[in-house]
């Protein structure tokens, strides 16, 4: 009783803690707890974090004056899920705000660390009492700490944690930490106020309670992201948005406490990359050398499954190219020789693709339609998908490879999670597939197992696009010209741009002020990496360049590219070097070699006295069958050279029957050695960055170190000099 009545009748001086951290989607509270919160809290709905709910009912103890001092994760300075925690926070008095970025305050867990001090002004429910003339009323300054790195150590080899807390406490200078102040407004103004009082939009959840359908509505508060940082950076921030002729993307923007109304380039159609639900056979690896260049005029291809050790010709047609998160680069993607399965028909213009129907995959695409009907590839589906496994048990019944008795319950009902098929099942309701066409095209489409069970987004993958990583250390926007590339997963994501603008608008994307203001608008995580998402890229300010600016960043982006597309041509000798040759008929041998051990490549070769040219590998093996001449050996020394070879796995090289094709396919390696020496990639994004610069009105020497030290900032403990 007593500890109710300190809890819930008392008003406090002063509330502190450090409540726990867990992402509401890594928690399961049940849908009574759930509906509860949001009943209770603002800050309960959306990606919310309990912290969040504890900070809340903390300023609810506390009376008018009162402090609350909490230990958080600084995710609510900048998560879209913190957006009403923002707004509770901005309408009371922010004395401190503490951010200790990625620095590990905690021992043996990841975390992102900040302690936030407050005033307590105004009770939770007030939405209006501090407004004035659509703004807030009164000013006041925070204090504010960043700690950039912390490298000072303890006996013990560990981060010397209360060390950094001394130094922050005393303010003392440190070259990675910055003390400074923050002007309330800067918070507040961020803010969306309308009609004498803080905007609340309807938002609605729908719950089970006792059987019934229950709906919970709440008014919920908007407040923009906030970019902690010293006043002069907030100054430069604000003249990168003057600069701005567009946004990237339609996510709402808040400024001066109103929603922007600003025009922006591709609206909501920044896509997250799609979701098989069954990578271990819709991620295939062709077993040939094969270039993105290439890829679309190639009409079949031998392909080895990831989780499946068969290999299978398939057609092109049905195929993307495989792009993750690690293989987005600047201007473009490497490539791990990756394919990925879209069984899906795209129509004209915007119209939804289509899942191909059995018949038509059958008839038009028979050696995919093969794949997907094939015995070990429907059991490594299964296991890859609870939904898709209930699809083939249900499919196994209707087509008579299992009884009734295997899908009943012990209730009498049915139930086709319960059977588990055996390999030889598998192989009968491989062949049944195959034989029941007709009646597997007049079933709904959710009984055919091919589809992605969450599809999405499946209409940007035939347009040429941009493309973005998630997770990275920076801006690494990349083009798929063709439309051959499949952003995977939640972890990549593109959009669609007018052709002739794709140019100018990657290089201000790539640039070093894009890079400068998405890391004041994004959480640093784990690496030094910044999120991407949806969230963040879609508030750039974007200048378009026009006039000599324009092809300025296009020309230089031309060179780019041409050093990007060298840098991944030259590794892959002879493949590229000869696809013409094979194309017009030429001849060629394929010589095999299995090392006897695992080395990095680095062949010689040695002429006998009768005048025979033989390769020696670094295990003391020798080639000598089919390379008959001098060129020919030059030829495989290159094709080895640098080459990681692992122990007795085999390794073949195809080579020319005729020495002019393999002297050919020599000269232009050295004249694409050659020209990639002579260029210099970073040079030419210098050149870049210093064209949007110079577009954003921003020609001052210093301010231009400036944002280049703070996007290195991690690679020196040089402190960051204020701008003056």
């Amino acid at each position: 009783m007593l500890a109710s009545i300190v809890k819930n009748d008392i008003s406090h001086d002063y509330v502190v803690g450090n409540p726990p951290w867990v992402a509401k989607q890594n928690r399961y509270t049940g849908d009574e707890q759930e509906r509860r919160l949001e009943q209770l809290y603002y800050s309960a709905w959306g990606e919310s974090d309990p912290y969040m709910e504890f900070m809340e009912r903390g300023l609810d103890m506390l009376h008018t004056g009162g402090k609350l001092g909490f230990v958080v994760s600084n995710r609510f300075l900048y998560n879209s899920g913190a957006k009403e925690i923002r707004a509770l926070l901005s309408k009371n008095q922010i004395r401190e705000i503490i951010d200790f970025t990625d620095v590990p305050i905690f021992d043996e867990a990841t975390n992102y660390t900040s302690i936030v001090t407050v005033e307590k002004e105004v009770e939770n429910d007030d939405w209006g009492s501090f407004i004035e003339d659509n703004s807030f009323s009164g000013e006041y300054e925070i204090q504010g700490t960043r700690v950039r790195q912390w490298d000072e150590a303890n006996d013990s080899g560990d981060p010397d944690i209360p060390n950094l807390v001394e130094t922050i406490r005393t303010r003392e200078e440190h070259p990675t930490i910055e003390f400074f102040e923050v002007d309330s407004s800067r918070v507040r103004e961020r803010v969306w106020v309308q009609r004498g009082e803080v905007h609340r939009e309807e938002t609605s959840s729908r719950y089970t309670a006792n059987g019934q359908r229950v709906t919970v509505s709440r008014k919920l508060p908007i407040a923009d992201v906030w970019p902690f940082c010293p006043e002069d950076e907030s100054q430069l921030l604000d003249q990168i948005e003057d600069g701005m002729d567009l946004r990237l993307g339609d996510r709402a923007v808040i400024r001066g406490n109103q929603l922007e109304d600003s025009p922006n380039l591709v609206g909501d159609g920044i896509r997250v990359g799609i979701q098989t639900s069954g990578d271990s056979a819709y991620i295939v690896h062709p077993t040939v050398g094969l270039s993105k260049e290439k890829f679309a005029d190639i009409d079949t291809l031998p392909i080895t499954p990831r989780a499946v050790d068969e290999t299978y010709t398939v057609e092109t047609d049905l195929l993307k190219i495989d792009i993750s998160s690690e293989d987005v680069d600047r201007w473009l993607p490497s490539w791990d020789n990756r394919l990925v399965f879209v069984p899906y028909k795209q129509g004209d213009g915007d119209e939804r693709a289509e899942l191909i129907r059995p018949q038509e995959l059958h008839d038009n695409y028979n050696l995919t339609w093969q794949y997907f009907t094939d015995a070990s590839v429907l059991e490594t589906l299964s296991e890859d998908s609870v939904e898709r496994k209930e699809i083939h048990n249900r499919l196994a019944f209707e087509l008579g490879v299992i009884e009734e008795d295997a899908i009943t319950d012990e209730d009498e009902n049915q139930n086709f999670r319960l059977p588990e098929l055996s390999s030889s099942q598998y192989q009968s309701l491989s062949e049944q597939l195959r034989s029941n066409v007709d009646f597997l095209n007049t079933q709904n489409k959710e009984l055919w197992w091919y589809r992605y069970m969450y599809r999405k987004n499946i209409e940007n993958l035939p347009r040429p696009k941009i493309l973005t990583g998630d997770l990275v250390q920076r801006n690494k926007l990349c083009f798929d010209e063709q439309g051959i590339m499949a952003p995977h997963n939640v972890s990549v994501y593109s959009f669609v741009v007018d052709d002739d603008k794709k140019y100018a608008i990657a290089g201000v994307l790539n640039s070093a002020l894009l890079e400068y203001y998405h890391k004041h608008h994004s959480r640093i995580h784990k690496g030094k990496a910044y999120r991407y998402i949806e969230d963040y890229i879609s508030k750039w300010p974007i200048q378009l360049p026009d006039g000599g600016a324009r092809e300025s960043i296009e020309s230089t982006i031309r060179d780019i590219l041409h050093l990007k597309d060298l840098e991944a041509k030259i590794p892959q000798f002879p493949d590229p070097y000869i696809l013409e040759a094979r194309e017009s008929g030429e001849e060629f041998v394929d010589i095999s070699f299995t090392p006897n051990s695992s080395f990095t490549a680095a062949p010689s070769i040695q002429n006998d006295l009768a005048g025979d040219v033989t390769l020696v590998m670094d295990d003391g093996q020798s080639l000598s069958e089919s390379i008959d001449s001098e060129v020919k050996a030059r030829y495989v020394q290159k094709a080895l050279e640098d080459m990681r070879l692992h122990q007795n796995q085999t390794v073949t090289i195809p080579v020319p029957l005729r020495d002019e094709v393999a002297q050919d396919a020599l000269d232009e390696l050295e004249e694409d050695i050659s020209a990639r020496n002579e260029g210099d990639i970073d040079e030419l994004e210098q050149e870049i960055d210093q064209v949007v610069f110079d577009l954003y009105d921003l020609e001052d020497e210093n301010v231009q170190e400036h944002i280049n030290r703070y996007n290195s900032q991690h690679d020196s403990v040089r402190p960051l000099d204020p701008l003056e």
